[in-house]
């Protein structure tokens, strides 16, 4: 079954020019109505795509890593690791493949996203009532902020589908009114990969974000709702030294 709201995707798109012209209720009613909204205007593709080059310059060339138990602390730093299996997540069985490149805003700006990660934070935070600099350079209140790019390879990257119950965590931790979890769309479908990508489940049916949305795009997504990725260009070969496949950033609040 396919949501309906596929056919329709432009009644979830918020346009905005600036920051200060983001308006929580209008965006809070849309996710209450659809479970989903696109904000679009705030972060400029071409930017997207430059970062984007750097992120890839690198994947063939860096080294993945698993992160040991017991080594949370060091996603607090430009750390790069590999996903795969049922491990290391928040539930006892989380199957996944994706590579995550973390890059946090304390950290040096590597892949030149720092702008768009401040933008990013400072909606999610206009969103949550906060100030505009909450949790963005330093710990606010047990919390901080996860600045982070994730790669799902073709040939096969996914992300079973889930609830984000690390960030519903953070947003008690912190004593936040609710959970706003920004996604930022970095590759386009049909493009960069042609099958699978991002969902959310509403209504008994998926919502494709990556088939409805754009480069440069903010996802907001009610997290309650059961998401996930589908695969990546499965019947392609994997090649986890390859930089193609779908990529989206996150400025997700961990806790510290």
């Amino acid at each position: 079954m396919t949501y309906d709201i596929n056919r329709n995707a432009s009644k979830v798109i918020k346009i905005y020019q600036q920051e200060s012209e983001v308006d929580p209720d209008s965006v809070f009613s849309l996710l209450e109505n659809f479970g989903i909204v696109c904000i679009r205007g705030l972060i400029n593709p071409v930017m997207v795509n430059e970062s984007l080059k750097k992120v890839q310059a690198v994947v063939p060339i860096g080294k993945d890593m698993k992160r040991p138990s017991g080594g949370y602390d060091l996603i607090k730093d430009n750390y790069r690791r590999l996903l795969v299996g049922t491990s290391g997540g928040v539930r006892p069985s989380h199957p996944r493949l994706y590579r995550c490149l973390y890059n946090p805003l304390w950290c040096e700006n590597i892949f030149g996203m720092h702008n768009i990660f401040r933008t990013m934070v400072r909606v999610r935070n206009k969103l949550l009532g906060e100030a505009s600099d909450f949790a963005m350079d330093a710990v606010s209140r047990g919390v901080w902020t996860a600045s982070r790019i994730q790669h799902y390879p073709r040939g096969g990257g996914f992300l079973s589908p889930h609830q984000d119950l690390g960030a519903s965590r953070a947003t008690k931790m912190a004593s936040l009114g609710r959970t706003v979890n920004l996604l930022l769309l970095m590759t386009q479908y049909g493009v960069d990969f042609y099958e699978g990508g991002g969902f959310v489940e509403i209504d008994g049916g998926k919502f494709f974000v990556d088939e409805n949305f754009l480069v440069g795009d903010l996802v907001l997504y009610d997290e309650s709702k059961i998401h996930g990725v589908d695969d990546i260009d499965p019947f392609e070969n994997l090649d986890l030294s390859s930089s193609r496949g779908r990529y989206a950033a996150f400025v997700t609040l961990f806790l510290d």
